[in-house]
């Protein structure tokens, strides 16, 4: 399988820990993002969208992180991270959707000051973070009962969840972790397995990706 994907995107670090947690290693092909290479004919060809990553697979082809981190697990041989209970599977679908919809739209905007330098203003920014802290609150609750999203197990829930915890320590807002103590244990566990540190150790990213 081959990954076209860009080294300090968070969606193509959770497809690469998938990967690694499964016990393989795609090849990696860089889209340089931050020069354009996504908006070319070439990479419009694998992804309509002009986002990264893609899969291949042969001449199986395959774009949204969601999508492939699911292929991905059902394809390779190696620790299984979906739930074969029906109502545990049920759960981690609950979690990946609740991060797409809930956390991630209000995450990323307050965010974008600091990583991408765009400032979308004081109000919406006090929105934004009022909403991420929710989504916060409502995984605290769920995680101080629990090691992972999903019971004790280590699924792609978990998975869908830690490049987006990561982007607030690297944007200087690890404090809304931190101080949620079931939620700041979690990623304390999932953030030093070693799937994520090899990813992270080629993001670019220094120290402050985990303080």
């Amino acid at each position: 399988m081959k990954v076209y994907g860009h080294p300090a995107s968070g969606c193509t670090w959770k497809v690469l820990a998938t990967f690694h947690e499964k016990g393989h290693t795609p090849d990696f092909e860089v889209v340089d993002i931050t020069r354009g290479a996504h908006h070319t004919p070439e990479h419009l060809a694998r992804h309509p969208f002009g986002q990264v990553p893609v899969l291949e697979d042969g001449r199986f082809r395959l774009y949204e992180s969601r999508a492939i981190i699911r292929y991905v697990d059902a394809e390779l041989s190696g620790p299984a991270l979906t739930p074969a209970d029906s109502r545990d599977r049920a759960r981690m679908e609950q979690w990946i959707s609740v991060e797409c919809c809930n956390l991630v739209p209000p995450l990323m905007e307050l965010v974008a000051p600091l990583l991408w330098g765009r400032d979308p203003g004081a109000e919406a920014l006090r929105r934004a973070r009022a909403r991420v802290e929710a989504a916060l609150d409502v995984a605290e609750g769920a995680l101080a009962q629990s090691r992972g999203f999903v019971g004790d197990a280590f699924t792609l829930a978990d998975l869908s969840w830690l490049p987006y915890v990561q982007y607030l320590f690297i944007a200087g807002q690890g404090a809304l972790v931190t101080a949620r103590p079931a939620l700041a244990a979690w990623w304390e566990r999932a953030s030093t397995r070693p799937s994520w540190q090899q990813v992270m150790s080629r993001s670019g990213r220094g120290p402050e990706a985990r303080s």
